[in-house]
């Protein structure tokens, strides 16, 4: 347990918080309705069903409790928006590791409509994309009546990352990587600008954005033109935007910036694809702190490495194997105490999804994803979903910003402007 332990342990220690992915339905989610379809889901889908225990003795385990819909659906019209929630929980947000009465999610309705629906979860039983599983095993229960043909009794807790793809790190790759890091401590290397140091408890603050289903377009019809992914085009524009907030004097003692990208390691295992879980990947980029290219320059740039990590996963999966060989608890806090962030920029796009169904069933419309900076993770975070032929919507997150979230908000006008700005020129 890998991936979960190591979410345990930044949980534990304060150094992260929940995420969630909302979605908005085209009908009302009334109580009856929704406790009925979820009702079926946690039946189905045993993550839901359960609680992490043996935290404290560094030897986390899922165990199974009884979860009570009534505790963990929360009917709040006075909430407007995926922002105000976001706000609300987050980066204050955690839930209680060994409960044996509540599990490690909420489920938020709100809006006075009554449409839209954040499933708000810890990191530790649930990536990213499993938020989307959700919603979409949710709907499928909401207008068929099931999931799947599995029995509640059969049903089993989708398989552990490293149980599920081979990441044990090769002798060769785990030799490469001591001698880079002993080479890195005895002679130095470039340095890497990573932002402000990390603290405990984690500071974070998010603004969330809505790019309309006509920009989406225009967005994604550009990048087809010019071969390039939705994902690279937004990195250039991304970097460009944190170059340009960059102080002074860290632009003369910096030499290159490095960034992130989480990796969807279910395509690597089609039992996974519909499984929930924590199934990642991460790639790692670095580029000069100064630069002249452009934002297709930077995006015909960095695809290429982008494209050859999918295509031969050694190294990204490698790097989350090494954990196995660490005590977590330890690790947290020596990269806490040297004030190690990840690097200065993550892109966490969930990518697109389709809905289309019977005009008559019920469909979403809209998804949202947003997640806070933790301790030691990237500095700034963008996480995007899309629905396809509808609007890309997600969040600028950025660790130590302030109540104002003005870092946030430069950054998402200045990705804006320049995505906008490149539209514009065509």
């Amino acid at each position: 347990m890998v991936a979960c332990e190591r979410s345990c342990g930044e949980n534990d220690m304060g150094m992260s918080s929940v995420i969630f992915v909302s979605a908005t339905f085209t009908q009302v989610l009334d109580k009856e309705r929704l406790h009925e379809a979820l009702g079926k889901l946690v039946d189905e889908e045993p993550i839901l069903r359960c609680n992490v225990f043996g935290v404290k003795d560094s030897s986390p385990y899922f165990g199974c409790i009884d979860v009570d819909l009534d505790k963990v659906i929360l009917y709040r019209p006075d909430i407007t928006s995926c922002q105000e929630l976001s706000d609300l929980l987050i980066p204050g947000e955690k839930y209680e590791y060994g409960d044996e009465h509540m599990p490690l999610w909420r489920a938020y309705v709100i809006g006075e409509d009554g449409k839209e629906l954040a499933w708000v979860y810890d990191h530790c039983i649930s990536d990213g994309t499993s938020g989307v599983l959700f919603h979409q095993k949710l709907l499928r229960i909401m207008n068929n009546g099931k999931v799947s043909n599995k029995k509640p009794d059969e049903a089993k807790i989708g398989p552990c990352l490293e149980d599920a793809i081979d990441i044990r790190p090769s002798w060769g790759f785990s030799l490469q990587f001591a001698s880079s890091m002993l080479k890195k401590k005895l002679f130095g290397g470039p340095k890497t600008w990573t932002g402000p140091p990390p603290v405990i408890p984690m500071q974070s603050q998010s603004e969330l954005f809505e790019f309309d289903s006509e920009f989406s377009a225009q967005l994604l019809a550009y990048c087809r033109r010019h071969q390039i992914t939705l994902t690279s085009l937004l990195y250039g524009a991304f970097l460009q935007s944190l170059r340009h907030i960059i102080p002074d004097e860290d632009q003369q003692t910096y030499d290159d910036i490095s960034f992130c990208c989480p990796v969807n390691a279910r395509k690597y295992n089609t039992a996974l694809s519909d499984e929930l879980g924590n199934y990642v990947f991460q790639f790692s980029h670095k580029a000069p702190l100064k630069d002249n290219k452009t934002i297709n320059e930077e995006a015909k740039e960095i695809l290429p490495a982008l494209k050859a990590a999918l295509a031969d996963p050694a190294e990204i999966k490698y790097v989350i194997g090494l954990l196995g060989y660490v005590n977590i608890r330890n690790y947290l806090n020596d990269e806490f105490k040297v004030q190690n962030r990840s690097g200065a920029m993550e892109i966490s796009n969930l990518g697109s999804f389709d809905f289309s169904s019977n005009p008559d069933q019920i469909n979403i419309s809209k998804l949202m994803f947003t997640q806070g900076v933790n301790s030691l993770s990237c500095y700034t975070t963008l996480s995007l979903v899309g629905v396809k032929n509808g609007p890309i919507c997600g969040s600028i997150s950025v660790g130590r910003d302030d109540s104002n979230h003005s870092i946030c908000k430069t950054l998402l006008n200045e990705v804006f402007q320049r995505l906008h700005n490149l539209l514009q020129s065509e």
